[in-house]
């Protein structure tokens, strides 16, 4: 008995390392341009180097943002779902793998049982009972790859939600610090309406005493207190928008909006530079593009696992154990039983079943490749549409800054020349409008270009 199971196992390993039906995965060839369109030479100064740690946000010097940043890392329940989601799908490879290992199960039983007196002889006791305990083993002789292959797209699954749990980590890290430079922009432009609205009173009560003293008309007085108001009303919305980011930015931090605060400071200098590198290395930085590049991987070797059901199943079963109409007598070498029994299962007519699933899986492939290209090609419009913007709002600012500057010089001659009388009071406030807009203009600006450079480590994975 224990040569035919040797042998029988021998076999059953051999075969085992035969033939893998199907096509053999191969990575996309897909041909990077040589460099980007733009580059940053509108910023002085050296390119940062990458952090240590990894951490591409401690580039930005902001401790508040590297402890919002970690916070989230730690808390954010959509990155632990995610995280889950890739050890789901490890346990997946465990459980395809168990395919190509011998299935083995014991049992006991007891059977009391009547036989039927045509099947006894020399008319026997026809009441009995009879006492089993054994195992039963099966093992799938994986001669075609079917199991290999099913391991091979459960693996490719598994890496897949990782690099999706890497790219989500991404994406909400970015996030946080695009929402994050977005609320102290606000709070900039909130410091320039704050001391707009400081003089804006002053001139009101200026403008009031004038006119109770009649040197102007209550046409002055209207339009000071018009304008009061319209500041007054701004500084409401900006604040309600501030509000509705600072809450957003508590969720992705994980934590309940009424519980989180955070100090509100206005933005000021320069983002970090943030060297591109060449568009090449995106295929291997960015981890949506690896994602892709593991979901093509497991669509090919699904074709293998329908390749593969289109040739003969073989099986080996065996039983072994004790049988004997008195327990008592298990302990005896004549209660031994075993069977062994090698099952071939072929598919003959399947009604087209076999056939549209291989067809299913070849069109699932070429879709795979169609959505890893668009990846690819989204990738690289990202850089560029953050290289594009990085130039173009640092022209922009440097317009606002001058702007700013002479709107500022403007009213500061328009409000003297108010006081000694020679413009009149429109003339005033139209100068002390336009310092504002110009003021609030920068601000925008200063914020965009930070939120663009979190893009632009965003567009090129999160490392350089």
């Amino acid at each position: 008995m224990h040569t035919t199971l040797l042998l029988l196992l021998s076999v059953a390993l051999l075969l085992t390392s035969g033939c893998t039906v199907g096509p053999d995965y191969q990575k996309p060839d897909f041909t990077a341009p040589i460099g980007y369109s733009s580059e940053l030479l509108d910023q002085n100064g050296e390119a940062i180097p990458m952090p240590e740690t990894g951490q591409w946000w401690l580039a930005f010097g902001d401790p508040t943002l590297s402890d919002i940043i970690q916070s989230a890392n730690e808390q954010n329940r959509t990155l632990k779902a995610a995280y889950n989601r890739w050890q789901r799908a490890e346990t997946l490879i465990r459980r395809e793998r168990a395919e190509a290992l011998p299935q083995v199960g014991a049992g006991a039983s007891y059977t009391r049982e009547k036989l039927s007196q045509e099947t006894l002889q020399l008319g026997g006791n026809t009441d009995q009972d009879v006492y089993n305990v054994g195992a039963a083993a099966a093992l799938e002789v994986d001669i075609f790859g079917r199991v290999r292959r099913l391991v091979e797209a459960a693996a490719a699954d598994a890496d897949s939600e990782r690099e999706a749990l890497a790219d989500l980590r991404l994406f909400i890290q970015t996030e946080v610090a695009i929402t994050y430079y977005r609320i102290r922009a606000l709070e900039s432009e909130l410091v320039y309406v704050e001391e707009s609205l400081g003089t804006r009173r002053k001139s009101l009560d200026v403008v009031q005493k004038r006119f109770e003293g009649g040197a102007v008309s209550e046409l002055d007085v209207a339009q000071a207190a018009s304008l009061l108001e319209t500041t007054q009303a701004e500084r409401a919305r900006l604040k309600r928008e501030q509000a509705v980011l600072i809450n957003a930015l508590a969720v992705l931090t994980g934590r309940a909006a009424p519980d989180f605060s955070m100090t509100l400071a206005p933005l000021d200098g320069t983002p970090p530079k943030v060297p591109v590198g060449i568009p090449s290395e995106l295929l291997l930085r960015r981890p949506d593009i690896r994602q892709e590049e593991r979901l093509l991987a497991a669509a090919n070797a699904r074709i293998g696992v329908a390749t593969a059901n289109f040739y003969p199943r073989i099986t080996i079963a065996g039983d072994i154990g004790l049988s004997a109409l008195d327990a008592s007598q298990w302990f005896k070498s004549s209660a031994g039983y075993w069977a062994i029994s090698p099952q071939v299962s072929v598919p003959l007519f399947e009604g087209g079943r076999l056939r549209a699933n291989l067809d299913e899986t070849k069109l699932a492939y070429a879709q795979s490749v169609a959505e890893y290209e668009q990846t690819v090609l989204e990738a690289f419009a990202d850089v560029e549409n953050a290289l594009d913007s990085w130039q173009w709002l640092a022209e922009q600012r440097a317009a606002e800054q001058r702007s700013t500057d002479a709107a500022l010089r403007a009213q500061k001659i328009s409000s003297q020349q108010y006081d000694g009388g020679l413009i009149d009071f429109i003339t005033a406030l139209d100068s002390e409008r336009t310092a504002l807009e110009s003021q609030r203009r920068l601000a925008i600006a200063i914020g965009i270009e930070y939120t663009n450079a979190v893009r632009l480590i965003r567009a090129i994975g999160g490392s350089w």
